[in-house]
C-alpha cells in the first residue's frame, strides 16, 4: 500500500502531490481551522478511493509533530510511505524532515514540491545518530531534570571526567544548552535513540 504523509495549513498543493504520488492513505498532518477543515471535507469528496487520516497537531511544536509523525511511520511500517512537507508552517515541514531522518529505511524520503513545474525534489536528510551510548545515557538523565554530575554519575554509572568531557561536547553540538537543560535537537536525538533500539 502506498502512503501519502502530508503537511496541510495553507491547503492549495495537496491535489498535486496527491495526483503526483497516486496513494492508497493520505495522512494529513495539520491544525484546526475552518480552511483545513474545509479542505479536509473536499479531498474526501474529491478523492472518494483513497482513505483519509487526520492528524491535528500544536504547528509551532517540532518535537512534538516529529514524535507523531514517527509514531504514523512506525504505524505504517511495510507500507511504501512518501512525506510532502510541502505545505504547512515551516516547523512542521522540519519536523517532517527530521521524522524521516529518525526513520531512514522505513520511508521513501521526504520531498518537496516545487509549485512552478510540480517537479518533486527530494529533501537531503540530517543525521540524528551521532552518538555513544554514554551520551544517550546522560541526555536521557537530563531529559528526566537529573542535572547534577553526581546524580548522572550514579544512574550513568562512568567517570566523572567522561561525564564532564560529553557534557562538554553535548553543549558544543547543540544537543544541551549550558545549564544542561536539553535543546529539541536533543530531544529528537533521544526519539532516534529509541527507534535504533527498536530496530
Amino acid at each position: 500500500m502506498r502512503v501519502l504523509i502530508t503537511m496541510l495549513l495553507e491547503c492549495v498543493i495537496n491535489d498535486i502531490v496527491i495526483y503526483k504520488q497516486n496513494p492508497n492513505k493520505v495522512i494529513l498532518i495539520t491544525v484546526q481551522n475552518d480552511n483545513t477543515s474545509a479542505a479536509i471535507k473536499r479531498f474526501r469528496e474529491k478523492f472518494q478511493n483513497i482513505v483519509f487520516e487526520v492528524v491535528y497537531v500544536k504547528e509551532f511544536d517540532v518535537v512534538g509533530i516529529t514524535k507523531k509523525i514517527n509514531q504514523l511511520i512506525r504505524k505504517e511500517k511495510g507500507n511504501t510511505i512518501f512525506i510532502n512537507v510541502t505545505e504547512g508552517r515551516k516547523t512542521m515541514s522540519l519536523a517532517g524532515v527530521f521524522a524521516v531522518s529518525i526513520n531512514k529505511g522505513l520511508t521513501e524520503g521526504a520531498f518537496y514540491l516545487r509549485q512552478d513545474t510540480h517537479e518533486l525534489i527530494s529533501i537531503p536528510l540530517p543525521e540524528f545518530s551521532l552518538f555513544s551510548d554514554t551520551k544517550i545515557k546522560i541526555l536521557k538523565e537530563l531529559e528526566k531534570s537529573n542535572k547534577a554530575v553526581s546524580g548522572i554519575n550514579k544512574r550513568v554509572k562512568v567517570h566523572r571526567s567522561l561525564i564532564y568531557a560529553s557534557l562538554k561536547e553535548l553543549i558544543s553540538e547543540g544537543y544541551i544548552k549550558k545549564d544542561r537543560s536539553i535543546t529539541d535537537s536533543g530531544r529528537i536525538c533521544l526519539l532516534a535513540a529509541e527507534n535504533e533500539r527498536e530496530r
